[in-house]
C-alpha cells in the first residue's frame, strides 16, 4: 500500500501519489481494519500475509517515526496475530545474524500472521526505524537492489544486516543469481514488483523469488503460485 503522511499528524491515507486525505475510507488503519476483520473472521486459520507499506512522503521527526507507526499498526490489527521483526531479532546483534543462527520460521509457523515490511525511497527515515529501539521494533524495512542487479556487483548480505528484504522490478529477474548462488540466499526475502507476463512470472519462481508482485490478477493464469490463491474479503462478491 502506498502511503500518503498527514503533515501535521502520525496518520496517513492510502494513495499512489497526490497528498493526505483525510476520508475516513481513505486511512490506513480502514484497509488495515478490514484486513483484521478478514484474519479474525477466518478464525486466523489463513496463510501468512505480507504487507508493503511505502512510504511516498515524510513529515515531522523521522526519531518519531518508529515509535508512532509500530503503535499505529497494532491498534489497527487489534487482536490479529503480528510476526515482529523483534521476534525474528531476539537475542542476536542483527536480523542477518538472527535469521542466519535460527532460520525464518516456516509458513506453517506463521499461519494466521500477518507481517510488515516498510518500503519506498525514504532511506533515512528507514534506516532510523531500523536503529531505535530494534529490539521492540514491528516491521521489516527492505533494501532496493535494483543499482546492484544493473551494475553486476555481488549481492552481499553484510552490508545492511537489518535490510532482509530485498525488493527489485522484475524486468530484473534475468539478473538475479539463482537463490543457491545468493550469498545469504536462506536468510533474505526476495520480493519482485511488476510481474506481469508468463516469461517474468517464470524468470521469477525458477530463481526463488519468495513474493511476486502483479497488477495481473483477472484473466491472468499464470498468475499464480497454488491452487487457491486469492480469497473473497468480507462483503465482496466472487467477480
Amino acid at each position: 500500500m502506498d502511503l500518503i503522511q498527514d503533515a501535521d499528524s502520525w496518520r496517513w491515507s492510502v494513495a499512489h501519489g497526490g497528498s493526505y486525505s483525510n476520508g475516513a475510507e481513505d486511512q490506513l488503519s480502514s484497509y488495515l481494519g478490514q484486513l483484521r476483520q478478514w484474519s479474525l473472521a477466518q478464525n486466523q486459520d489463513h496463510g501468512p500475509i505480507l504487507v508493503h507499506l511505502e512510504l511516498k512522503n515524510t513529515a515531522l521527526a523521522d526519531g518519531q517515526f518508529p515509535a508512532a507507526i509500530d503503535a499505529y499498526i497494532g491498534e489497527a490489527l487489534s487482536g490479529a496475530s503480528l510476526y515482529a521483526a523483534s521476534t525474528l531479532l531476539g537475542d542476536a546483534h542483527s536480523l542477518l545474524a538472527a535469521a542466519r543462527e535460527r532460520h525464518w520460521p516456516s509458513l506453517a509457523a506463521l499461519q494466521g500472521h500477518f507481517l510488515f515490511c516498510i518500503t519506498g525511497g525514504q532511506v533515512q527515515r528507514t534506516a532510523t526505524y531500523l536503529t531505535t529501539g530494534p529490539e521492540t521494533r514491528l516491521c521489516f524495512c527492505d533494501r532496493d537492489i535494483n543499482d546492484i542487479l544493473d551494475s553486476g556487483a555481488a549481492l552481499n548480505a553484510a552490508d545492511e544486516p537489518n535490510r532482509l528484504f530485498y525488493n527489485f522490478a522484475a524486468v530484473r529477474s534475468a539478473s538475479l543469481p539463482a537463490r543457491s548462488g545468493l550469498p545469504d540466499g536462506g536468510s533474505v526475502i526476495l520480493r519482485a514488483y511488476e510481474v506481469q507476463d508468463w516469461e517474468t512470472w517464470g524468470n521469477c519462481r525458477n530463481r526463488g523469488v519468495n513474493v511476486l508482485a502483479t497488477d495481473q490478477i483477472m484473466h491472468a493464469p499464470f498468475a499464480t503460485v497454488g491452487p487457491s490463491p486469492y480469497a473473497v474479503a468480507p462483503g465482496e462478491g466472487a467477480g
